[in-house]
């Protein structure tokens, strides 16, 4: 019995010794992977990124040529990078023994919200992308008037609030609608394409289209099918009158009709 209790000993013994030599050899391997000039990062690769610039995108990410590339933590960096306004995903490979690349996912201006000393362009998920001076309507980005923003809202890289999420969702439904009927006679032309502005009122929504110097009273975003049916006929009936079209009202009590400018 005391020879097997001193071999349990011994044999303990010798896996903790064992264990104590690995620890060992393992810090010693750390320590050449993070401190190894070798391993230090010189050269940072970033694809993708129209908007933001490489810069912004390595200040973000806290990265600099000679950090140690096993102290770069890719998930906890990533998420740095997707607090950027345009950034909507961001993926980090590492190429041993020094290269970082990161592959941008950027967000696309959709909507333009007028403000009153300015814009601010958000994509289709409502995130706030930057804040301009001037509206570029040439990009064929649909305005948005008369939203009501809280400072907080206006922040680039900021969510609308769900209240105007609300709105935009709705501002979505008439568009994507839009796409299935026609501005002209020879169907040529989607109602969407035409439509250059959208002004919120209340919960009710007034679409403008310059090409056809019309202002499209629809209502709220329900039975948004029939609204659209009885606009296309307008549409092409009235081709070339300025005026104003009403579809804002219970079609079983009154008919959509047209309104000509005086």
């Amino acid at each position: 019995m005391a020879n097997k209790s001193k071999d349990k000993k011994e044999k303990k013994r010798i896996v903790n010794k064992n264990f104590i030599v690995f620890l060992i050899i393992l810090a010693i391997f750390l320590g050449i992977l993070f401190f190894l000039p070798v391993f230090n990062i010189t050269s940072i690769h970033i694809t993708n990124n129209k908007k933001t610039p490489n810069q912004e995108i390595i200040n973000a990410a806290g990265l600099q040529e000679g950090n140690n590339i096993f102290r770069v933590v890719s998930y906890i960096v990533e998420e740095k990078i997707e607090s950027l306004p345009y950034v909507k995903n961001a993926h980090i490979t590492k190429k041993y023994p020094s290269t970082i690349n990161i592959e941008i996912e950027e967000r696309e201006a959709k909507y333009v919200i007028e403000l009153d000393d300015g814009f601010i362009l958000i994509d289709d998920q409502g995130y706030v992308l930057e804040k301009v001076l001037s509206n570029d309507n040439g990009n064929g980005r649909l305005l948005i008037k008369n939203m009501e923003l809280d400072e907080e809202e206006m922040t680039p890289g900021k969510r609308l609030s769900e209240h105007n999420l609300f709105k935009l969702n709705d501002i979505v439904n008439i568009l994507e609608e839009a796409k299935q009927y026609y501005a002209d006679e020879g169907k040529t032309i989607t109602i969407n394409s035409i439509i250059n502005e959208i002004t919120i009122d209340n919960s009710e929504y007034i679409l403008y289209s310059s090409s056809e110097l019309k202002s499209i009273y629809i209502g709220n975003a329900e039975n948004l099918t029939l609204k659209m049916q009885n606009l296309q006929k307008i549409l092409v009936y009235e081709k070339g009158n300025e005026g104003s079209i009403y579809l804002n009202m219970d079609f079983l009590k009154k008919n959509p009709y047209f309104s000509p400018k005086i």
